[in-house]
């Protein structure tokens, strides 16, 4: 075990003592602000993956170009459904 992680045990170890003190009414502000702090850490990993990621300057090709006409077309039918209606159908599966 390397220095940071005696030192990240030692820090969490703490935090489950400081935990353990935290009024009964401030936990899910605790919380909610502790999910805070993952998903913005998380955000800004996704955000240098993108910043890095190498430009595909590949070619489409012709199954490509076809699948994105069929698809262009259709939302033009009107023939598609929202972000929230697909959530919706598969939650209820």
């Amino acid at each position: 075990m390397g220095k940071a992680d005696t030192n990240n045990s030692k820090i969490k170890k703490e935090m489950y003592l400081l935990l353990d003190k935290l009024p009964q009414e401030e936990i899910s502000g605790v919380k909610r602000y502790l999910q805070y702090v993952i998903d913005k850490a998380q955000e800004e990993r996704l955000n240098d993956i993108l910043e890095n990621a190498p430009i595909d300057d590949e070619p489409l090709t012709k199954r490509e170009i076809k699948a994105i006409e069929t698809s262009m077309a259709q939302i033009a039918r009107g023939e598609y459904i929202t972000f929230e209606q697909y959530l919706k159908k598969r939650n209820s599966k």
